[in-house]
This record gives structure tokens, C-alpha cells and sequence, in this order.
């Protein structure tokens, strides 16, 4: 398979997400040879976040619920816009990520995707300079892969 027909969809629950979904369903229309994953990596908390383990489990859990629904309206969406439901995955995983920009390429690379689509953040310039943006590191690091970030 063309590793550029290897599509890797980052979502959360935002609105600029939702819109990436949206730009690759109407962009590709269920073209055949593209097969999307649908990925959503939660950021697990540091330890000291949670009062005790049944806390963490329970915020884990209703965390999962909700990326769950999120990645479940994604897929239905690219199969509205025409997408063989087989060349739909999910993906989702618990990861303490200091740099979520990281996660995802290093995810990349090891899934050996070709294009990346990500929504840009809705944050305030402020905000960017302080923590910078998951699109705009994902854009100066990332090599050998084509970027899209739907704003």
C-alpha cells in the first residue's frame, strides 16, 4: 500500500477536530485505497492528581467513555462521506505524554503512516508562546510525511 494512502486521524473531543473529520471526509469522499485510523491518545494525569487508585480508575473510565463516543462519531462521519467501513480503525491508548506533539509522531513512525490530519487548537497567542501547539510542533518536527491541520 502507498504509505501516503495511510491516513492517521488525531482527534479529541474539540470543535477544530470535529472539523478535521469533516475536511477529510469531504476531501477524500471514501476514495478506494485510503485507509484512515482514527487515533485519540489520552494524557494520563500524574498520580498526585487523583486522591487514590479507585479515583483514578473512575476518571480514567469516564475519560474513555467520552473519547470512545468521540472516535465512534468520527468513523460514522467518514462512512457518511462514502468510506468503506473496513478501511476505518480506531485507536486509542492511555499515555503519560509530557509533549502530545511527540506521541503522535513517534506514533507515526512506528505505524508507519504518510499523512497526518489534526485540527488546529482554538488557543489565544498568549497561550501558544507559553505551551506552544500541538499542530505547530507537529509541523516543525514532524519528516517524511505529509501535515494537514484544519483550522
Amino acid at each position: 500500500m502507498d504509505v501516503f494512502r495511510k491516513i492517521l486521524l488525531c482527534i479529541d473531543e474539540s470543535e477544530n477536530a470535529e472539523r478535521a473529520v469533516h475536511y477529510l471526509g469531504r476531501f477524500l469522499l471514501g476514495a478506494p485505497g485510503y485507509h484512515v485510523t482514527i487515533l485519540s491518545i489520552v494524557d494520563e494525569p500524574s498520580e498526585d492528581f487523583f486522591k487514590d487508585d479507585r479515583d483514578r480508575e473512575d476518571f480514567l473510565g469516564k475519560k474513555q467513555k467520552k473519547v470512545d463516543e468521540c472516535l465512534e462519531k468520527a468513523r460514522r462521519t467518514l462512512i457518511d462521506y462514502g468510506f468503506d467501513p473496513s478501511a476505518i480503525r480506531i485507536q486509542t491508548y492511555v499515555k503519560d505524554c509530557s509533549n502530545m506533539a511527540q506521541c503522535i509522531l513517534d506514533h507515526r513512525v512506528e505505524e508507519d503512516y504518510g499523512t497526518l490530519v489534526l485540527g488546529r487548537r482554538g488557543i489565544s497567542k498568549s497561550e501558544e508562546f507559553l505551551f506552544g501547539s500541538i499542530s505547530n510542533k507537529i509541523i516543525h518536527y514532524a519528516k517524511n510525511c505529509t501535515v494537514w491541520v484544519v483550522n
